[in-house]
C-alpha cells in the first residue's frame, strides 16, 4: 500500500515537472519572439527615421530617434544615427555631446566618422577630427568621402584659428531714471578640445538724477577645462582697475550635458551684478548661484531656472529666482514663432539703501518672438522681433503693467566672424515711478 502510494506520488511529481518544464519552454520561446519582434520593430523605425532625415526633415527624424533611444538607451546604433542626424541638422554641440558617450571603436563606421569630423571642424577642432577620421580611413582606404574629409581637416589644421575675440557695448537710457553704458571685451585661446584660457575687461558707468553716480571697471583672467566625466570647470581671478581694487575669484561647474538637460553652479567673491550706485559707495557683494536649462528633442519646448543669493557688505541679503519657458508653435522654414513666460522674484533684507533694492519684487511677463531668416550675401542673416507684456509688483508700491518691444539682427558674416545688434523700448516701474527705457546693444566676434 505504502509502496503504491509512493509510486503514485512520484508519477504525479514527474508530470508536474514535465508540465512546468514545457510551460517554461513555451514562455521562453514566446519571450524571445516578443523580444525579436520588438528589436525588429525598432530597427524598422530606425531605418525609417534615417530615410526621413535624408529628405531634410531632421526634426521629425530626431524626435523618432530620441523616442527609440529612450526605449533602448544602450543601443549604440541608435546613438550613432542620432549623432549623424544632429550633425546634418547643424546642431553640432549636441552631436558632439553624444559622440563623447560612445566607444571610440564604432567611429570606424565611415558615415559616423564623417559626421563627427564635420562637427569637430566647425567647432574649431580640426586636429581632433583627424584623430576621428584616421581609424575609419584605415578600415576603409578606398572611401573617397573619407579621403576628402581627411584632406580638408589637414588644410584646416594648417590654417587653424585657436584665437577668439568678442566685444560688446550696451547703452541704456531712461526718461526719468539712470543712464548707463557697459562695454565688455574678451580674448581667448583654445589649446585643445578640453582647455581654453581667456582674458577679459569690463568698463561700465552710470549717471542717476537721484542716486549716486557709479562705475565698475575690472579685468580678469581665467581658464576653462573639461574634467573627467564631462564636467566643465571654469576658474577666474579678477581685480578692479584703479582703487579700490577689490580682488576677487570665481568658480563655476557645468554638468556633463545630456541631449536635453544641463545644470550648473557658480560662486564669485565679487559680483559684477550689483547696482552701480552701490558700487559708487564702495559697497561690494558676493554671489552664489545655480541653475538648469532644458529643451525638448526638437527644440519645441525650452526652459531655464536660476536661483541666486548675494550678501552685500552693507548687510543686505539679496535672493532671487528667475525662470523662463518657451514653446515654438510654428517652425516653417522662413518663420519660427515662439510664445513663452518669464517669472522673476527678488527680495532684499535691507530697506532704504541708496540703490534700487525692493524688499519684495515680482515680475510676470508673457512674450512672443518671431524669427525672420533672410537670404543675403552673408553666410547667415536672421532678424528677431520680440514683444513682451506683463505685471510688476513691488512691496509698498502695488502692481503695474510693464511692456517691451525688441528688434534684433544677427549676421554670420563669414565662417569666422559674426555681428549682432538690437534695439529695444520698454515701459517699466521702479519704486512706483514709471520709466521709459531704451537699450541699444552691439557686439562683434571673430576667430583667428
Amino acid at each position: 500500500m505504502a509502496s503504491g502510494y509512493r509510486e503514485g506520488v512520484q508519477g504525479n511529481t514527474k508530470k508536474v515537472f514535465v508540465f512546468v518544464g514545457l510551460a517554461s519552454l513555451f514562455f521562453l520561446i514566446e519571450s524571445q519572439v516578443a523580444i525579436a519582434d520588438t528589436a525588429s520593430d525598432r530597427l524598422a523605425r530606425q531605418r525609417n527615421a534615417i530615410a526621413v532625415a535624408r529628405t531634410g526633415n531632421h526634426q521629425d527624424a530626431i524626435r523618432e530617434l530620441e523616442a527609440l533611444h529612450k526605449l533602448a538607451p544602450d543601443d549604440v546604433s541608435i546613438r550613432q544615427d542620432l549623432i549623424q542626424v544632429y550633425a546634418w541638422s547643424g546642431n553640432c554641440p549636441h552631436a558632439l555631446r553624444l559622440y563623447r558617450t560612445i566607444e571610440q571603436g564604432v567611429l570606424r563606421e565611415p558615415s559616423l566618422a564623417l559626421a563627427v569630423a564635420d562637427c569637430l571642424r566647425e567647432s574649431e577642432f580640426p586636429v581632433k577630427s583627424i584623430a576621428v577620421l584616421t581609424p575609419a580611413l584605415h578600415d576603409n582606404p578606398g572611401d573617397q568621402d573619407l579621403k576628402e574629409s581627411y584632406q580638408q581637416s589637414r588644410q584646416e589644421v594648417a590654417k587653424s584659428r585657436p584665437w577668439f575675440s568678442y566685444s560688446g557695448i550696451e547703452a541704456r537710457t531712461a526718461d526719468v531714471g539712470s543712464q548707463e553704458t557697459r562695454f565688455e571685451t574678451e580674448l581667448s585661446r583654445t589649446f585643445s578640445e578640453e582647455t581654453k584660457a581667456y582674458v577679459r575687461a569690463l568698463l561700465s558707468s552710470g549717471i542717476d538724477p537721484v542716486l549716486p553716480d557709479g562705475s565698475m571697471n575690472r579685468v580678469g583672467v581665467g581658464v576653462q577645462h573639461r574634467l573627467i566625466g564631462g564636467l566643465q570647470f571654469k576658474g577666474e581671478v579678477s581685480s578692479g582697475i584703479g582703487a579700490p581694487a577689490n580682488p576677487a575669484w570665481l568658480i563655476r561647474i557645468d554638468s556633463a550635458r545630456t541631449e536635453r538637460l544641463s545644470v550648473h553652479g557658480e560662486y564669485t567673491s565679487y559680483s559684477e551684478e550689483i547696482p552701480l550706485p552701490a558700487a559708487a559707495q564702495n559697497i561690494t557683494a558676493d554671489r552664489l548661484g545655480a541653475g538648469m536649462e532644458y529643451h525638448s528633442s526638437g527644440f519645441e519646448f525650452e526652459g531655464s531656472l536660476d536661483i541666486f543669493r548675494s550678501l552685500f557688505s552693507d548687510g543686505n541679503l539679496r535672493k532671487g529666482v528667475n525662470t523662463n519657458m518657451g514653446y515654438a508653435y510654428s517652425r516653417v522654414p522662413d518663420r519660427w514663432r515662439r510664445i513663452g513666460l518669464e517669472i522673476e522674484h527678488e527680495d532684499n533684507s535691507l530697506a532704504g539703501p541708496a540703490y534700487f533694492n525692493p524688499t519684495d519684487g515680482n515680475r510676470v511677463v508673457v512674450f512672443h518672438s518671431t524669427e525672420f531668416p533672410f537670404k543675403t550675401r552673408f553666410k547667415r542673416h536672421i532678424d528677431i522681433l520680440t514683444i513682451k507684456a506683463g505685471l510688476y509688483a513691488q512691496a509698498g508700491f502695488g502692481s503695474a503693467y510693464i511692456a517691451e518691444a525688441r528688434y534684433q539682427r544677427k549676421y554670420d558674416l563669414t565662417d569666422h566672424s559674426s555681428l549682432e545688434w538690437s534695439a529695444s523700448l520698454g515701459s517699466n516701474v521702479y519704486d512706483g515711478v514709471r520709466e521709459t527705457d531704451s537699450i541699444l546693444q552691439f557686439s562683434y566676434s571673430r576667430s583667428f
